[in-house]
């Protein structure tokens, strides 16, 4: 677990399994002057409230527009001073006989590792280190996660947590289902 929380380099400790339908995509070597650059998604997610149900993503290939699929990947997060770049880098795309659908398929999940750092009002804060490209140094990335059964006990120790994703903001649409310890 240690890799995960304090891995430095690492700027993604976060994995995902998203059911979602393709609605736009983009030749990143077409809208880029870098090379190399990936494909941009614009997916909409049927589980999440309609004002936020727009999930942006990045892969390598190309995926058809207006296909639903089973998406398993991890959200990269990049924080600098003044900005911070957040994706979903898809590893797996399969498709859908149909686009998604909140009444059929599975609700989007999130598995994660980190320090807790705080606990209140059955929340947990969660963290873990990163290398920062903007400061050249090391940063933190946090997540706040909805727990119930949180309890103070579990403060400055490390968890695997496992959960739903109620929507794209991991400060505060993400309910935990299952935490454990590393031992």
């Amino acid at each position: 677990m240690d890799g995960h929380i304090f891995s430095k380099r690492n700027d993604s400790n976060i994995t995902m399994c998203v059911y979602a339908t393709l609605v736009e995509q983009f030749d990143g070597s077409e809208i880029s002057v870098h090379d190399n650059q990936v494909w941009a998604y614009l997916f909409l997610v049927p589980h999440w409230p309609a004002d936020k149900n727009i999930m942006l993503a990045r892969g390598d290939e190309p995926l058809t527009i207006g296909t639903g699929y089973i998406l398993n990947g991890n959200l990269s997060i990049n924080e600098g001073r003044k900005w911070t770049r957040t994706a979903f880098e898809i590893d797996d795309a399969v498709p859908l006989r149909a686009p998604a659908d909140a009444t059929r398929d599975p609700h989007p999940q999130f598995r994660m590792a980190g320090l807790v750092l705080r606990v209140e009002d059955g929340r947990v804060l969660v963290g873990w280190e990163r290398y920062d490209d903007d400061l050249g140094n090391f940063a933190w990335v946090y997540a706040k996660l909805e727990y119930k059964a949180a309890g103070e006990d579990m403060r400055v120790k490390k968890y695997w947590f496992e959960g739903n994703m109620n929507g794209p903001d991991r400060m505060k649409d993400w309910v935990v289902n299952t935490a454990n310890p590393d031992l």
